[in-house]
């Protein structure tokens, strides 16, 4: 595998609850060669001091506490334009990885030029621990087989594709998207994941290798 850097952009705010979880698994990934920007957006809980004390055991780690609060878009945003790698990943504060999460979606997108982003197949899992839903792209839900078109159709739809919003990118493509403010509206990641599905093809992996905390109540 090439051993290009990967830059991981951590948001935070008051996420005490889950935050060490994440940055353990994002410690954990057997691919090693990644910097973790952390933005800290003001927090009123302990999230501030768990993130100092992994930064003082890996150098790895860049943390930045905002002088003012941003907001979720804007801090979204930050800690892409911060990125130096040559590939992006966004990270959610009370989700975690598989420790071949990275390994895997970097070896699809070394092997497969023509892809600009590259996501597992993954749990949807409730507070209590328990499985809410499960998105597996195969079958009739492997986005290698859509055309772009149908991408984009998706992307403005229900279909559980926005969560491509948490792959691997090129790095080329996060600058693209992140050089104006990003859409004011409740499914920021839907147009975001459209305006990607515009100038880019999306590589789905089967395996689940990403779990995302949703507090939704039970099915």
């Amino acid at each position: 595998m090439q051993n290009e850097l990967v830059t991981i952009g951590l948001v935070t705010y008051n996420g005490e609850k889950y935050v060490r979880r994440a940055l353990e698994s994002l410690l954990g990934q057997t691919y090693r060669n990644f910097e973790l920007i952390i933005s800290d957006d003001l927090s009123q809980d302990g999230t501030y001091d768990i993130c100092q004390e992994f930064a003082k055991r890996d150098s790895r780690i860049n943390l930045i506490r905002q002088k003012e609060q941003l907001g979720q878009l804007k801090n979204f945003r930050f800690v892409a334009q911060k990125a130096s790698g040559d590939y992006f990943m966004w990270a959610a504060q009370d989700d975690w990885w598989h420790p071949e999460f990275i390994s895997v979606l970097k070896r699809a997108l070394d092997e497969n030029k023509r892809y600009g982003v590259a996501m597992s197949s993954y749990d949807r899992i409730l507070e209590n621990g328990s499985l809410y839903s499960r998105m597996v792209y195969k079958g009739a839900d492997d986005i290698i087989t859509m055309s772009r078109e149908k991408v984009l159709k998706l992307a403005l739809s229900k279909y559980q594709i926005q969560k491509f919003y948490y792959g691997l990118f090129r790095a080329p493509i996060i600058k693209s998207l992140c050089s104006r403010p990003f859409p004011s509206c409740k499914a920021h990641d839907r147009v975001l994941v459209a305006e990607a599905a515009l100038g880019a093809r999306f590589y789905s992996v089967p395996d689940i290798l990403y779990k995302i905390t949703t507090y939704k109540k039970p099915l």
